[in-house]
């Protein structure tokens, strides 16, 4: 396994394998998303990813293949936070918008507060 090696990213990774009783042969590491996809690309290991990017080659141009998951894993928790203020900035308020937009349009869980 070439393991995506950020804080966050790192233990939700591992955490797929811990629930099914696995551990990986981690070969490679690296928190550089870039680096990962070419080791990967140039058969070094396999990786796991939360995000698809928009192009199937690896930045040094060797194809890659993604492969979906079909069983039931985790999902990722993610959040957008900003200071506690009684009116946001037009720009801020748009960002939110889109955000809650695209996560509806990604049948994705919302919580707000």
């Amino acid at each position: 396994m070439v393991l995506l090696d950020l804080p966050i990213s790192r233990e939700y990774f591992l955490s797929v394998f811990q629930s099914c009783k696995v551990r990986p042969n981690i070969t490679e590491r690296s928190f550089d998303l870039s680096v990962v996809r070419s080791l990967v690309a140039n058969k070094y290991g396999f990786s796991l990813v939360n995000m698809r990017t928009k192009s199937e080659l690896a930045p040094d141009g060797e194809k890659l293949s993604f492969i979906p998951l079909n069983d039931k894993i985790s999902p990722l928790v993610l959040g957008l936070a900003t200071k506690q203020i009684d009116h946001r900035s037009r720009i801020v308020e748009a960002f939110f918008e889109h955000v809650q937009e695209h996560v509806k349009k990604m049948d994705c869980r919302v919580l707000s507060s």
